[in-house]
């Protein structure tokens, strides 16, 4: 390890959340509150790595969750409602490229030996605004792509008149219907949110990774960090659908979402978003990520909206024995 620098865990949670505020792909996912909420509700442990320079400052690190599979093989955890957990690298702060990717690589390098020393089977998505995975794969990890749909709304002021025809003929024939719309964070509105999503998750044969009343629970911890906006469009008082939306200062992301099957023609889904888009717009938001593009039912959903398809990275490696119990579940799966 170079003598410029020093890698360790570290247990100061307040100076990495400051750490991640300050950097350009630091996230609301990379943050403690974030994560460490996660790790328990799923019964993982959580662990923060870093890399400091000589002046004790961080310049890079990661913060994740992990567990332990059979023969005590340690492993990055993937949580739910987290779409990137990944290394965060600080810039150089020079105008040279080359300067920066040498910096980028060195400090990345120094993390991952370090994390691959306790943990053998690893992986890591990455937000889109990093694209260089280069020292990932000179050290020996599978890089891969994903997608998203995302706006700014800078660029894109009149977005409606951007989306397909179908979908703004739906929202002008529903947009004046008779609904009550509920924008608040309440246990209430958490409820709606939950029951929807379970019923929506259902409907496809899957169970939505936590219970009811931790996602209470960590919506209101995200409701005390003003990180947390929750809609639900109701009928007679029923809950017909619902969205969560994540803020990260500037962005928005699209937490979960859920509709009653019943409803799922009614155009009413359609309606909350574009109410929601509209609502962000003017808070001065200015980039919401629709999170995940990723399977032929979901990219054909969110397409309609007409939004920009961004790539965004992943990079998993299983280390020794862990590679071949790796090979062996995905030969059985």
């Amino acid at each position: 390890m170079s003598n410029k620098y020093n890698v360790k865990y570290l247990t100061e949670y307040e100076i990495w959340d400051k750490f991640i505020d300050e950097t350009t792909h630091g996230t609301i996912f990379h943050k403690t509150f974030y994560i460490k909420n996660l790790a328990e509700y799923t019964n993982n442990s959580f662990l923060i790595a870093v890399v400091l320079n000589a002046d004790n400052q961080i310049i890079g690190g990661m913060a994740f969750a992990h567990a332990i599979k059979i023969k005590k093989i340690k492993f990055i955890y993937e949580l739910p409602l987290t779409p990137f957990y990944s290394p965060v690298i600080d810039e150089r702060g020079t105008k040279y490229n080359t300067k920066n990717e040498r910096f980028n690589s060195e400090i990345t390098t120094l993390l991952i030996n370090f994390i691959e020393k306790d943990f053998k089977i690893l992986n890591y998505k990455f937000p889109p605004t990093y694209i260089d995975l280069r020292p990932l794969k000179w050290l020996g990890y599978t890089n891969s792509v994903n997608y998203t749909y995302s706006i700014n709304f800078k660029q894109k002021n009149n977005y409606f008149d951007n989306f397909l025809p179908d979908l703004k003929r739906q929202i002008k024939k529903n947009i004046e219907s008779e609904y009550n719309l509920i924008a608040e964070n309440s246990v209430k509105n958490y409820t709606y949110a939950f029951d929807l999503q379970e019923k929506t998750l259902n409907r496809k044969g899957k169970n939505f990774p936590l219970k009811k009343e931790q996602f209470i629970d960590f919506c209101t911890k995200l409701d005390s960090k003003n990180a947390l906006r929750t809609y639900t469009i109701t009928i007679n008082s029923t809950a017909i659908t619902s969205v969560n939306i994540l803020i990260d200062k500037k962005r928005a992301y699209y937490l979960i979402a859920g509709t009653d099957p019943d409803y799922y023609n009614s155009g009413l889904n359609h309606v909350l978003l574009y109410k929601i888009l509209e609502e962000l717009k003017a808070d001065g938001i200015e980039y919401f990520d629709l999170v995940g593009a990723n399977n032929p039912t979901v990219s054909h959903y969110k397409s309609a909206y007409n939004f920009t398809l961004e790539p965004y990275y992943s990079a998993s490696k299983e280390i020794g024995f862990a590679k071949q119990l790796w090979t062996i579940k995905k030969i059985i799966n």
